[in-house]
């Protein structure tokens, strides 16, 4: 019982979370609380779910499955947690995988003396209590990622992997990122001054056009609704493929925006091996003759000098006290242009820190590219940013 109480609290105050909004879904999800409150737990469940039918969102998942568990309906109750899962809600993924499924590991050995039991490739099968769906990865004896896919209602979508090569608009989703920018979004975005970070995923089909799009992280207000949709007029993409077929792929897009400034960048979760048409150089300082990593001109210390030089903390973080370092990962193209920065783990509390962080890489000019065995290749290169108040 306690239990429960807990889980409507926090569903209750989540409701600020669609604070602003005026469409039917939210006065839907509100009726529904109402009901949920007063334990009439069927008509909650049908508010929510005519809610859902208009526009889903994670608290809903989760508010109705908080009924389907008190009318013990635990199918409904595991696809609705499921649901909201597929969102990233910790607390719906928490509680997902403790009480809705079950994980697998089946570990190959190579062919040959079976005493010295060495290892082939581990793979991890997820099934679920109350449905067909799968989520599957294969990793090789050295821990990189092979393939990952996931079965959502029979319908098979890839994620990541060094078998697979990824879905691209154009090279490094330039085109992605261009589309964005001229979006009414990112208009709003900078004309209002506002502060975020956006984050969705994407899913795109055999033929390369955007077939789903949903919001993982939100920031609650109309514009954002309208960027969904024009993400589906996208043209089409460079679809995935595997073993010389095309195959339906989920992609994530993150943007973070402050001080006028809007930044997109597309990052694979879960891959040791983002792509094909990327090399990741590990070691550096131990390259072999056939590999060199990227280089700033004049070198580290010339590179940290640009940084200093041209980045600005924010006076939002002066004033607030923060700090922090801002963890970036970038790609270095065979041209020595800059690409797809992506942040890895920023500051606390600080947006701002962010977006500046993202427009000094930005501004750097062409690096010596990457080689390997004599060719100009693209590589993926990290690289944190402190922001210290003195």
């Amino acid at each position: 019982m306690n239990k429960y109480i807990l889980i409507v609290f926090g569903l209750i105050m989540s409701q600020a979370l669609f604070a602003q909004k005026k469409d039917k879904s939210i006065v839907l999800y509100d009726q529904g609380n109402s009901e949920l409150a007063k334990k009439n737990y069927r008509s909650a469940d049908s508010l929510f779910t005519l809610s859902l039918n208009i526009s889903p969102h994670p608290d809903t998942y989760f508010n109705r499955a908080a009924c389907r568990q008190k009318m013990n309906d635990f199918k409904g109750y595991c696809q609705d947690i499921g649901g909201a899962a597929t969102y990233r809600d910790k607390e719906a993924i928490g509680i997902y995988y403790r009480e809705c499924c079950k994980v697998d590991t089946v570990i190959t050995l190579m062919e040959g003396d079976i005493s010295k039991k060495e290892i082939k490739n581990v793979e991890f099968i997820t099934t679920y209590k109350y449905n067909d769906n799968l989520d599957y990865e294969k990793y090789d004896k050295d821990s990189t990622l092979l393939v990952s896919y996931y079965i959502y209602n029979k319908d098979t979508i890839y994620k990541s992997g060094s078998e697979i090569d990824l879905a691209k608009f154009q090279e490094e989703d330039s085109l992605l990122f261009d589309f964005i920018q001229k979006t009414k979004f990112a208009d709003w975005m900078k004309t209002n001054h506002s502060r975020g970070k956006l984050l969705l995923s994407l899913i795109i089909d055999a033929y390369g056009k955007v077939s789903d799009v949903k919001v993982i992280q939100s920031i609650n207000n109309e514009f954002e609704i309208g960027l969904i949709k024009e993400l589906y007029g996208l043209p089409n993409a460079v679809p995935a493929n595997s073993a010389e077929r095309n195959i339906k792929s989920l992609k994530t897009v993150s943007i973070i925006f402050a001080k006028n400034l809007l930044y997109s960048s597309t990052t694979d979760f879960g891959s040791k091996k983002l792509s094909k048409k990327v090399t990741i150089l590990q070691k550096p300082y131990e390259n072999s003759n056939n590999e060199t990593m990227p280089e700033f001109p004049g070198g580290v210390i010339d590179m940290m000098k640009h940084i200093q030089k041209n980045i600005e903390y924010p006076q939002m973080a002066k004033e607030a006290g923060l700090s922090g370092k801002c963890f970036l990962r970038f790609v270095v193209t065979k041209d020595g242009l800059i690409k797809n920065v992506n942040i890895v783990r920023g500051v606390p509390g600080c947006i701002e820190c962010d977006v500046e962080a993202t427009r000094v890489i930005y501004s750097m000019p062409k690096w010596k590219p990457g080689m390997q065995n004599g060719k100009a290749v693209n590589v993926f290169f990290n690289l944190p940013i402190n922001f210290q108040l003195k």
